[in-house]
């Protein structure tokens, strides 16, 4: 199944990626809202740590890292992402941020062969959902984290409508309507909120998490 997802993100974005930052906002929500609670998380975080490291899996074309790393100049940020597509939009976004980042690869698979130093903030924004494998991920997330490092994700929940599930299945998009459980044995919960979509057309979460010992 990992191969499969490696695949199906590659042929996805090589045609979607040019349209991305124009469409996402109608599916994606709560992403604005998600960027502005990680601002203040890294702010109460930057008091008590000097030289803060944050990753992000599924990075994309920079949306999150762009407006962080030009807030934040002293952290240093990794954007990480499969699509050779994406990355090329990233690179050209963040193209005058010094502070900043890029590597390809599939994050779940293959995180322990890479040279990425333990960070202590992690944010995974609508990529777990791309993710057949979910636990599997969550796990490299918290093998990555320095010790108290906090994850950040926002990402589809569940959604009570069969056309709906199977829409977003013919895009490789899975609901974890159990992601508490997914995460309770490597995260503490420090928020949890779950949101409607369109009327409850579906759900979507943002979690806030700290690293288990």
């Amino acid at each position: 199944m990992i191969e499969e997802d490696k695949k199906h993100i590659e042929n996805y974005y090589r045609w979607n990626a040019g349209i991305y930052d124009t469409t996402r906002w109608a599916i994606l929500l709560g992403r604005n809202s998600f960027k502005d609670e990680i601002i203040d998380q890294l702010s109460e975080h930057r008091k008590k740590k000097d030289n803060l490291t944050v990753a992000e899996i599924g990075c994309g074309t920079g949306f999150y890292l762009k407006p962080l790393a030009t807030q934040f100049p002293e952290i240093t940020f990794t954007g990480i992402d499969t699509s050779n597509h994406m990355l090329k939009k990233a690179k050209k976004s963040l193209r005058l941020l010094t502070n900043t980042y890029l590597l390809k690869y599939f994050f779940s698979e293959e995180t322990k062969q890479t040279q990425l130093l333990p960070q202590d903030h992690i944010i995974c924004s609508y990529a777990i959902s791309m993710n057949s494998k979910p636990i599997e991920l969550i796990n490299q997330i918290h093998h990555c984290l320095n010790k108290d490092g906090q994850l950040h994700l926002l990402d589809f929940y569940d959604s009570r409508f069969s056309f709906v599930r199977k829409w977003m299945g013919l895009h490789g998009v899975y609901f974890y309507d159990t992601i508490k459980e997914i995460v309770s044995p490597y995260f503490e919960i420090k928020d949890l909120s779950i949101h409607n979509g369109y009327g409850g057309l579906f759900r979507y979460y943002k979690l806030h998490l700290k690293k288990l010992s």
